[in-house]
């Protein structure tokens, strides 16, 4: 009744402590909760010796008389937290800043117990970009989701070591090995860390460049969509992956990277709305082709030497050759190495797109 009158005053509830002198009886003993009795405490405040904060004093006058054990005979949290850790000889209690405000409560049962104090120290919270408690409208997920979207377990391990510490140096790329040794909590700030996840999307892209080629490949290829898979030899899909790697923020990207390799008439549709092509850029694209089609494959010799054909042909040299080139051929005007592109597509694809290029552009 207390508690509902408080609430429905709009007051925070505090225990009046009605009950504290009832009798020993084992009628009353049954039915009631256990407190802890702060008045019983010598000391007029409670001393927190936080590793990261300092030293946090308490006055216990603002504190109740907390239950221990609930009238259904259950322990409280905090009653159960500070038996279990003392029994398991835990030395190191470090866990969020939110459970400061529990914090005192622990440290006096410690005392009344006669149990040795652990250290504690209290990590500041992660929050969003606008400074709120992460959640999902952040893009806060569950560890399944990101390992699902490709990112890899490196750059998680690495991004999350450093979200509310920092090593002694500007050094950011870290082995599970390095972190170990290095992590200590002086290093760890009392300010709020901030997830980043255009951070954390370049921490994956910083291990997928590093990894091995066998690695990335056995990693990137379940990402491939279905069709790419069943539509293209193996070879083919590896070295299209290959290409795209160094671009690649998180693995489930790829296929909006190779998608020209695999679909044509998409990279052609893209190309024939692109103004680069207009103004005389069709003609270096398809007098490209002729130069470079008359080969059986092609490699970086014979489309060096198309190239230069081109430039002698119509005068044209830098941008205004190359640029041309890649949007007939991939839709885009950015990508990997153009002559690798080139070599991959090789002649019987390109002629085919700058033909349909060509009809689509004369239709208007």
């Amino acid at each position: 009744k207390e508690k509902e009158a408080a609430l429905a005053a709009g007051l925070p509830y505090r225990y009046s402590k009605r009950c504290r002198n009832l009798g020993q009886g084992p009628e009353v003993i049954t039915r009631r909760a256990v407190r802890f009795n702060f008045d019983s405490m010598a000391e007029d405040n409670i001393i927190l010796p936080d590793i990261v904060r300092g030293d946090i004093s308490f006055d216990k006058k603002i504190f109740d008389d907390f239950v221990l054990i609930k009238s259904d005979g259950f322990p409280s949290y905090n009653f159960a937290c500070v038996i279990d850790d003392s029994l398991m000889k835990i030395n190191y209690i470090i866990r969020g800043d939110d459970h400061i405000s529990n914090t005192p409560k622990q440290i006096a049962l410690y005392g009344a117990l006669g149990m040795e104090l652990p250290r504690f120290a209290h990590i500041s919270m992660i929050l969003g970009f606008d400074g709120t408690r992460l959640s999902k409208r952040h893009g806060a997920t569950s560890v399944e989701s990101f390992r699902d979207d490709g990112f890899l377990p490196q750059a998680m391990f690495n991004y999350l070591s450093l979200l509310g510490w920092s090593p002694k140096n500007d050094k950011e790329i870290f082995t599970r090995e390095e972190l170990s040794a290095l992590f200590d909590l002086d290093g760890v700030a009392g300010n709020p860390a901030i997830f980043d996840m255009k951070k954390i999307e370049w921490f994956n892209n910083q291990y997928i460049k590093a990894m091995t080629q066998e690695d990335f490949l056995k990693m990137t290829r379940p990402f491939v969509r279905e069709d790419y898979r069943t539509g293209a030899e193996s070879g083919y899909i590896d070295r299209a992956l290959v290409l795209t790697r160094e671009y690649l923020n998180r693995l489930s990207e790829v296929n909006n990277h190779i998608d020209y390799f695999f679909d044509g008439n998409a990279a052609v549709l893209s190309a024939a709305k692109n103004p680069v092509l207009s103004g005389g850029g069709f003609t270096v694209a398809a007098c490209f082709a002729k130069h470079a089609c008359g080969n059986a494959e092609l490699n970086p010799e014979n489309i060096g030497t198309a190239f230069q054909a081109v430039k002698s042909e119509l005068g044209v040299k830098g941008k205004n050759l190359f640029m041309p080139v890649r949007v007939a051929l991939s839709g885009r005007e950015h990508g990997p190495d153009i002559n690798q592109v080139i070599a991959l597509l090789g002649p019987g694809e390109i002629k085919k797109r700058i033909e349909l290029l060509k009809k689509m552009m004369e239709a208007g």
